[in-house]
């Protein structure tokens, strides 16, 4: 496997076969499926000293939240090597929709189902 600056291009080969975007859409599935009464439902996460019980929608803002923590580190790391890292913020105006067609049609999305717009 080969590594840049001691991490493993293991990621950028899991990219190319699809797995990413696979976790994404499974994810957005996932999200989607959920109705208002389903996120208040509680879950309990087994942590070193005890279970933790909180809602679903409390948890899926924690995962949110930590994948920007982590799109952060890879940017970081990135920077420092020839690889040009991504965009860090992604402003999701409606001027830019167009930008983000191909990203939204290889996603299997529309701007109406994102923005629960007619």
């Amino acid at each position: 496997t080969s590594t840049i600056r001691g991490y493993s291009a293991h990621f950028a080969y899991l990219a190319g076969k699809g797995a990413v975007r696979g976790l994404t859409r499974s994810a957005a599935a996932y999200c989607a499926a959920q109705r208002d009464d389903q996120l208040q439902r509680e879950v309990v996460i087994i942590r070193p000293g005890g279970p933790k019980t909180n809602t679903r929608v409390r948890l899926l803002a924690h995962v949110f939240q930590h994948q920007i923590h982590h799109r952060g580190q890879v940017h970081a790391m990135l920077a420092g090597t020839p690889i040009a890292p991504p965009p860090l913020d992604e402003f999701f105006t409606s001027g830019d929709a167009a930008a983000r067609a191909a990203d939204f049609a290889a996603l299997g999305w529309s701007e109406s189902q994102i923005w629960l717009t007619p």
